[in-house]
């Protein structure tokens, strides 16, 4: 299995879409805060008026007070955002290394860190060389982690970072970790190589720019918070705008820039992995020991990969609780269904793209 496993992100491309604005149901959508200080007064900002009104999210429903007079409340439960987010995720790893550790799919992960079901979740296997689609019907994009490096000369990585490039030309929501970050900021021009500090493992610091204090997908957290990690390479130089807009810096660690990224309105991209779990980190760590012994993040002990692995699960309640309230912010204040109805298509003719492929109905028409 490959000693870089989830070390590295992949790239997008095509589509074209038409969207409609139409009303969406209440949502309680709110992942659980994570305890300390931090920015919870800027959950609702000016960034938000770009995303719509805020009666696309909770609308008003008529009730009765204390007194028995009716009066206009907002209801948050009527029914739940999550129940009618589909995505489309593009897993650049192949299937048989986590196999071979023992892991779930990687679709499961992405699943069970947004709190969606398996259904709600289609998955294009393009590392393990399924066609990418033509049409997507879908209220989202994701591209996740993979072993290999984002500038590898692979024909479908070329592939899917045209993809990515439709997908932000139609506007359709992304999210983008590790690999696909990397990948989706050579979209637009970036570049990404072998981090000249070394790789990151295990947690990392991430630290946010005054632009991602500002940016609602780091709504509720603090200015400064831990998350799982896992990379050699990083996006070491990006352009000042795409074609999608403005390429913004959200975030850094204590060794490398551009931990986050937002790419225009709709595309935002991250480093590390809010999918991931002490136990996946764990499984990571004991498939590299050797590379992670010489590198000097393990003692060569037993012993040593024990108290390793015993300070991710002591960690893991509270960065998995950022991580669920990052990827709660994203469904909130991205994806929001029913507030565009997409139905985005590849034109016939798109490099890489097989027009024959259609995602299927079950994730379309966004109710």
């Amino acid at each position: 299995m490959p000693d870089r496993l989830l070390d590295n992100p992949t790239d997008p491309a095509g589509l074209a879409a038409t969207g409609t604005l139409r009303h969406v149901c209440p949502a309680s959508l709110d992942a659980d805060a994570v305890p300390g200080a931090g920015n919870a007064d800027r959950a609702d900002h000016a960034d938000d008026a770009a995303l719509g009104p805020a009666a696309d999210l909770v609308a008003p429903v008529a009730g009765l007070d204390d007194d028995g007079h009716q009066r206009l409340h907002q209801s948050t439960a009527v029914c739940q955002v999550r129940d009618r987010v589909r995505l489309l995720f593009v897993n650049a790893q192949e299937t048989a290394p986590l196999t071979a550790m023992g892991l779930t799919s990687y679709p499961r992960w992405i699943a069970e860190a947004t709190g969606l079901a398996p259904e709600q979740i289609v998955t294009i296997d393009v590392a393990d060389g399924a066609p990418l689609p033509a049409t997507i019907e879908a209220d989202a994009v994701v591209g996740g982690g993979s072993g290999h490096s984002s500038y590898e000369p692979l024909p479908w990585i070329a592939k899917t970072k045209e993809f990515f490039r439709a997908a932000g030309r139609a506007g359709l929501p992304e999210l983008h970790i590790c690999w696909s970050h990397q990948a989706r900021s050579e979209s637009v021009g970036g570049r990404s190589a072998g981090g000249p500090r070394g790789r990151r493992f295990g947690v990392d610091t991430v630290r946010l720019t005054p632009a991602g204090r500002r940016d609602p997908l780091f709504a509720g957290l603090p200015d400064e918070f831990d998350l799982f990690t896992s990379h050699v390479d990083v996006v070491e130089r990006l352009p000042a705008r795409a074609d999608e807009g403005a390429v913004t810096e959200l975030a850094y660690s204590r060794i490398y820039r551009n931990e986050a990224l937002a790419i225009g309105p709709t595309v935002r991209t991250i480093q590390a992995h809010p999918e991931i779990t002490a136990t996946i980190v764990a499984a990571l760590a004991r498939s590299r020991r050797g590379a992670l012994v010489r590198e000097g993040w393990l003692g060569p002990d037993d012993a040593d990969l024990d108290a390793f692995t015993a300070t991710l699960y002591a960690r893991e309640a509270r960065i998995v609780a950022t991580s669920r309230q990052l990827l709660g912010n994203w469904l909130r204040h991205y994806v929001r269904p029913g507030r565009l109805d997409w139905s985005a298509t590849i034109g016939a003719g798109q490099p890489g793209v097989d027009d024959r492929v259609r995602v299927p109905a079950a994730v379309g028409g966004v109710l």
